[in-house]
């Protein structure tokens, strides 16, 4: 046993107990410091370790002065216990606490890392096929829910004949057949055929941009939006070469009428080709059957050329053609939806389908002569009738489509 120093009892164990104390509180905080200037991620070791440190020393001590108490004094003995479990508890929060700050702001910048990643960090590419014919795109992310989709559809040209009837062609009302027929043929040579075939054809490829939202956990559904762009022009209608002989012989005698009707209008001869005039007798049955050309209907409203109610012919061009194109919007809204699932244990590979409407607007059947025979002319041919009433009604286009989709990267 060491003497005692002062008279109050302050024994030279209980100082050096003090001394311990307060140069491991001091290791302690110096570590602390050394490592948030050297390394942020170092500072959870270093706190732990040092914290570890702190609270063994006080235990220990204070483990020691309830061992060396006077084992009379049981009630000071149980004191000492309870005030070391207690700077143990105190030393096990303040590591809780050194260690959690840096983990979790840590955990902030993964997060934050991540999120900036998810703005295309992936590409997918895919290919389909369906009502807009075979289509290729390319998919990126953007954030969790969301991906920018971009590509183009092509539909192979579709080819359709369809018969219209030349003998119903007068511009006066007069279904006199025969006679037209025979006053062509003394003029050109050529047969005049009563029927001419129309050939049209699709003209279908669209350029994309779409936007696909996920809003469900799973990310199979999904809703699709943006717009789609491509020619005006979606169909063309034409007659068949197999005709033109029909049709130049419609052009020629087309041209005499011109002429017919000039000549009247003046009280002169006809002059058709140079010295070659037609009687009075001639002249009158020209003027009775009127132009040629294939009889459509009736114009809706007046206008310098003509009155609502005037026969419209789709008359030859200068080439001894006739043509008529199907147009619509240059850029087309769309809407839709679809599902999509992975076939591949990688999770890269998907199997998608998927179903909208692309917007066309009111679609236009412009003539060669530049009519528009939807908002123009009230169409009285039935055949030519079945195509204005479709198109007239087809303001949105179905599209329905099943795609195969490998992401890259």
């Amino acid at each position: 046993m060491k003497p005692k120093l002062t008279e109050k009892g302050i024994t030279y164990k209980t100082i050096s107990r003090v001394g311990t104390i307060l140069l491991t509180i001091f290791v302690f905080f110096d570590a602390c410091a050394y490592a948030y200037a050297q390394e942020p991620a170092a500072v959870a070791a270093v706190a732990a370790v040092a914290a570890d440190d702190a609270m063994e020393a006080p235990a220990a001590v204070a483990a020691d002065d309830a061992l060396e108490a006077p084992t009379a004094d049981d009630e000071l003995t149980m004191t000492a216990v309870k005030e070391a479990k207690a700077a143990k508890a105190a030393s096990s929060d303040i590591t809780t606490l050194f260690y959690s700050l840096p983990k979790q702001q840590n955990n902030t910048e993964l997060l934050t890392d991540a999120s900036n990643k998810l703005l295309f960090n992936h590409l997918a590419i895919g290919i389909g096929i369906g009502t807009e014919g075979a289509s290729l795109d390319l998919a990126l992310p953007i954030g969790h829910y969301v991906q920018l989709r971009a590509g183009m559809s092509y539909l192979p040209s579709i080819k359709l004949t369809k018969h219209f009837d030349a003998s119903q062609t007068g511009s006066a009302g007069v279904s006199n057949f025969d006679s037209i027929t025979s006053i062509l043929h003394d003029i050109t040579g050529l047969q005049f055929d009563e029927q001419i075939d129309m050939k049209a054809t699709t003209q279908l490829w669209n350029g994309k941009i779409l936007v696909d939202v996920f809003p469900f956990k799973k990310k199979n559904w999904f809703f699709s939006a943006g717009l789609y762009f491509g020619p005006k022009q979606v169909l063309h209608i034409e007659n068949a070469a197999e005709d033109m002989g029909t049709l130049i012989a419609l052009s020629t005698f087309n041209n005499i009428y011109n002429k017919v009707e000039d000549a009247i209008a003046n009280d002169n001869p006809a002059q058709i080709f140079g010295d070659i005039s037609l009687t009075p007798q001639m002249m009158d049955q020209i003027m009775s059957i009127g132009r040629l050309g294939i009889a459509v209907g009736t114009y809706k409203q007046t206008t310098e050329s003509h009155q609502a109610g005037d026969i419209y012919n789709m008359v030859p061009d200068e080439n001894g053609m006739i043509k008529l194109d199907i147009r619509s919007n240059v850029v087309r809204p769309y809407v839709g939806f679809g599902y999509r699932t992975a076939i591949s244990r990688d999770k890269r590979s998907f199997f998608s389908v998927d179903a909208g409407i692309l917007c066309w607007g009111t679609l236009k059947m412009i003539t060669h002569d530049g009519t528009n025979l939807i908002k123009e002319v009230d169409v009285t041919n039935p055949m030519l009738k079945q195509y204005t009433d479709v198109v007239n009604h087809m303001k949105v286009y179905p599209a329905i489509n099943i795609r195969f989709t490998r992401q890259i990267f």
